[in-house]
């Protein structure tokens, strides 16, 4: 990593423009002097990273849209397995487990405008 410090992005919660403070001992962490928001202490430039990384831009990571398309095919397999015993409230329950990782699968970020 090199000593060239980046540039700060705006504070994710107000906008505000955010400050780097130094602690003993090097280690450095970024605040919002306007609501408030920090990182922990970190050495070097890993508290600018962690300042400014950011959610993903389309709604959930990848890892965790396959870890919950993987959680609902098996849901699925558990309703399947369950319908011929005709175990209402179990198949009940597969159901709904399946129609809210679906609906999470959904979510967007809505535009800022």
């Amino acid at each position: 990593m090199t000593d060239e410090l980046k540039p700060l992005l705006p504070c994710p919660c107000c906008n505000g423009t955010p400050s780097l403070m130094y602690g003993p001992g090097g280690d450095i962490w970024v605040k919002c002097p306007v609501c408030g928001l920090q990182t922990e202490m970190h050495p070097n430039n890993a508290a600018i990273t962690a300042w400014n990384r950011r959610a993903e831009p389309d709604g959930l990571p990848e890892w965790l849209r396959e870890k919950i398309q993987g959680s609902i095919h098996n849901a699925y397999e558990c309703l399947d397995r369950s319908a011929p015993l005709n175990n209402k409230r179990s198949n009940r329950n597969w159901s709904v487990l399946i129609d809210a990782l679906e609906w999470v699968l959904s979510l967007r970020r809505e535009d800022a405008e």
